[in-house]
């Protein structure tokens, strides 16, 4: 909870300055296009539902044309949110602030999916504790 304004400002800078959208193939993208239609309109949907519900929209949001989505964070997502519980398989950074490891961990192993979850942190004994609670295939620290 002490570091969400300032974590939420600094990954806002940085998926703006460093989050390219375009032909794969050309070495300055970073993002190429979703599957199909059909997933450009769920991870839209997703969106919507998420700002309709109260989430903040801090940028991106939009579809760009074909099967491009632009790079969007969302903030003051709740744990029920559809952009919580479902896979989004899109360009969506969600943020759900917590006060405790407890609270997060909950959080995070409430979901029905657990093919990866990562955080972020300096502390090695929170590295483990963190490591061994979650419920995933592959947890990623500071990655």
């Amino acid at each position: 909870e002490g570091v969400y304004d300032k974590f939420v400002k600094r990954l806002s800078e940085v998926m703006n300055q460093e989050l390219k959208v375009g032909d794969g193939i050309k070495p300055d993208i970073t993002q190429g296009p979703l599957i199909n239609k059909a997933a450009v309109e769920k991870v839209d949907g997703l969106v919507k539902d998420a700002v309709s519900a109260g989430a903040k929209l801090v940028s991106g949001g939009k579809p760009l044309g074909g099967n491009f989505y632009e790079p969007t964070l969302l903030t003051d997502v709740k744990a029920d949110m559809r952009c919580s519980v479902e896979e989004i398989f899109g360009p969506v950074a969600t943020i759900i602030k917590f006060k405790t490891e407890e609270e997060v961990i909950a959080i995070a192993n409430a979901t029905q999916y657990g093919l990866a979850a990562y955080f972020y942190s300096k502390d090695i004994g929170q590295i483990w504790r963190m490591s061994e609670k979650l419920d995933y295939g592959m947890v990623g620290v500071n990655e």
